[in-house]
């Protein structure tokens, strides 16, 4: 099973009306989301599922990601998958999947990094906006994974 996780984009400030979960990606987000698709893709990525946040700024990159990935199927968004989303909710869903699915999820500090340090089994910090980490499970457990590789600052770091 291999699981890419990316969080959203750069988003605007929030807003009075719609507050956090309002908030949309920037202009400069949806480029810089665009630029990650590209980057995802180039290393032959196929998602059989993409689930998101709930929160507009991730559901805004789920379909940039899945239209730079080819991907036709729906966007399932999931509370879990919030800023202060249960890691163990993600590993659950993991878990009830067939062992070749090829998962992306969308989603934001501090569960990105939530996410990836317990499927890795070591920390991760700072996972910053548009940073998407690659990991392969063969057991979908805490501790389990192997990172493949990263993209960064617009480039696939092994």
């Amino acid at each position: 099973m291999h699981v890419t996780l990316i969080r959203h984009g750069r988003a605007v400030s929030s807003t009075t009306e719609l507050g956090d979960s309002g908030r949309v990606l920037s202009k400069e987000g949806r480029e810089q989301v665009r630029n990650t698709a590209s980057g995802v893709a180039s290393q032959d990525v196929k998602p059989t599922d993409v689930l998101s946040s709930p929160l507009v700024r991730a559901v805004q990159t789920a379909e940039l990601i899945a239209a730079g990935l080819d991907y036709r199927g729906e966007i399932e968004a999931y509370a879990w998958l919030r800023p202060e989303g249960r890691v163990s909710e993600l590993i659950d869903h993991l878990g009830q999947l067939d062992t070749g699915s090829d998962v992306v999820f969308c989603g934001h500090e501090p569960f990105m990094s939530s996410a990836a340090s317990a499927l890795l089994g070591y920390h991760v910090s700072g996972f910053g906006t548009g940073v998407a980490f690659r990991i392969e499970l063969d057991v979908a457990e805490a501790g389990r994974g192997d990172l493949l590789w990263r993209w960064l600052a617009g480039q696939i770091v092994r």
